[in-house]
């Protein structure tokens, strides 16, 4: 059995091996050499400490994220708790994601992509009901929603969702290096370590890696949660979830 302090001397060994290699690179190859070896990185420690898919991420996780990324470990743990929400979890069941399903954005991709709306109304009532069932868990009632609207129009209904313990928007599923929406759902859906492994090429081809740097999180909250981000203050809940954590780690 290799001992924690091991893995962790290994896993920050791999990840300045990944520096050293690119160093030298032209810098326009350079992304695409550092997110294969940044690959390559997260399945050697998913052999070492994940004996199954429904590990949770750790601490040692997320430093090894804030190291990988450059940031502090309190940036990491700020965004998770903003994103995340109580109790700060990825995978409420194994194989069942966090997700928060968007009704209304669902509608509108599925009619673009001319999906027959008509014979679903039919079909999933609920799906396009504007009165929300409360009898059931917020959890269980997104999965159902997901559900009945993967059976419409199945790349919509990934696009229209928020994703894991980061929540992630499905329509972003190429820029964290998925092949593809199915792709992104089943990675999504696998543990915290694969949503864990999205978030950061997300940060890498997003253009939110400098800001998260500079703790600016205005600019960062424009880029990740959109626009519209001042009207929830996730700026200022992001700043003051980072005192909280930074503090913690004093």
């Amino acid at each position: 059995m290799i001992s924690k302090n091991l893995r962790f001397v290994f896993c920050l060994a791999l990840i300045f091996k990944v520096i050293l290699a690119t160093a030298q690179i032209e810098p326009e190859k350079q992304q695409d050499e550092i997110e294969r070896q940044l690959d390559s990185i997260f399945i050697s420690s998913s052999l070492i400490s994940l004996p199954d898919f429904s590990t949770s991420l750790s601490d040692r996780d997320m430093q090894m994220a804030a190291d990988t990324l450059g940031v502090e470990l309190a940036v990491i743990k700020a965004v998770i708790e903003v994103e995340a929400g109580q109790p700060h979890c990825g995978i409420i069941a194994p194989g069942i994601p966090l997700v928060v399903f968007q009704r209304s954005v669902f509608l509108k991709k599925a009619e673009k992509n001319n999906s027959d709306l008509k014979s679903a109304k039919e079909l999933y009532p609920e799906l396009f009901s504007s009165v929300t069932n409360r009898s059931i868990s917020r959890h269980l009632r997104n999965h159902n929603l997901l559900k009945q609207a993967m059976n419409i129009d199945y790349v919509a209904a990934v696009e229209s969702c928020f994703w894991g313990m980061f929540q992630i928007g499905g329509f972003n599923w190429k820029r964290c290096g998925a092949s593809s929406p199915e792709e992104f759902a089943f990675r999504m859906s696998l543990s915290e370590k694969e949503q864990f492994r999205y978030f950061i090429k997300f940060i890498h081809r997003g253009d939110m890696l400098q800001s998260l740097k500079d703790k600016n999180w205005a600019r960062f909250a424009a880029v990740y949660n959109g626009p519209g981000f001042r009207r929830r203050s996730y700026h200022i809940r992001l700043a003051e979830a980072y005192k909280k954590h930074k503090l913690n780690t004093l």
